[in-house]
């Protein structure tokens, strides 16, 4: 599932929902925005944006806020989830100090809540949609492998990899140096060793038993053994096994091939980080 795709899930459980139900619920919704790297970045940048002081300044029944532009008007809506999350027994008087309309008539406090939703908690949930649809069209190659890598360079990572992770900080050390020599294939032993070490470590990790039919050092086999076994889906599972045997084959194919280029080195020393990227998710 993706980031939008679980955006719109939890949007649905905002729909229809009156004043009193809308604080637990606005403040869960919050917290998961804040708790998401891309939408914490979204209303980071909102709050930035806006300023909500300004707009609200003077404030009160029958004056509603000065917003004027789009982000203006999602940095009120944000403002009522924020409310709710410090003060959520009060919604109604904030909703009656922006001054809001009771759209049912007759004093309802639920049509004062009807009005905010319209005038601002749905322009601000568009303005969210629209934010992540923009940045999912962003998303590149490099950028992905740029947080893949982040990923196993993590503390959280070496913590529990300490072996891999000591191996993964001399192999940035090694392309260094070997940037300054012909000597690229032994790029592909290091990977080798590499993946031997993260073997070895996800075992222990996962506290799994090697099949008594594969060897220690058959890295290919084990590593598949245990996408197997930790993984739910069919089709990329199989995947996930392809490109482990493509991955290991690889460097075996390099590991005695004096010209191989630095190009070469770079790709298998990429591929293999994101394989361990890969298999170091179905931990989690």
């Amino acid at each position: 599932m993706t980031l939008l795709d679980e955006l719109f899930r939890r949007i649905s459980y905002l729909n229809e929902i009156g004043f009193q139900e809308a604080p637990p619920r606005f403040t869960a919704f919050l917290a998961w925005l804040e708790s998401q790297p891309t939408t914490r970045d979204i209303l980071s940048n909102l709050r930035k944006a806006s300023d909500l002081e300004a707009i609200c300044k003077d404030c009160q029944p029958q004056c509603p806020p000065k917003a004027a532009t789009p982000e203006d008007i999602a940095r009120v809506g944000l403002h009522i989830f924020e409310f709710c999350k410090e003060q959520g027994d009060n919604l109604p008087g904030l909703l009656i100090g922006l001054g809001l309309d009771d759209k049912w008539g007759g004093g309802h406090l639920d049509g004062y809540f009807s009005d905010g939703v319209s005038k601002y908690i749905q322009p601000f949930i568009n303005y969210l949609l629209d934010e992540v649809r923009k940045k999912n069209e962003q998303l590149s190659a490099d950028d992905v492998a740029t947080f893949r890598m982040n990923m196993i360079f993590s503390d959280q990572f070496a913590a529990r990899f300490p072996g891999t992770s000591s191996q993964l900080a001399k192999l940035s050390k090694e392309f260094f140096a070997l940037d300054h020599s012909e000597n690229w294939f032994n790029a592909s032993n290091s990977c080798r060793e590499l993946l031997k070490k993260f073997t070895a470590e996800i075992y222990v990790v996962l506290d799994e038993s090697m099949p008594d039919d594969f060897k220690s050092g058959d890295v290919k086999n084990l590593l598949r053994h245990i996408a197997t076994k930790r993984h739910s889906s069919g089709r990329t599972k199989e995947t996930l096994c392809e490109m482990i045997s493509a991955v290991w084959d690889h460097t075996q194919c390099l590991l005695h091939r004096t010209d191989t280029t630095k190009e070469e080195a770079m790709r298998i020393y990429l591929w293999t980080a994101l394989l361990i990227s890969e298999i170091y998710e179905l931990t989690k």
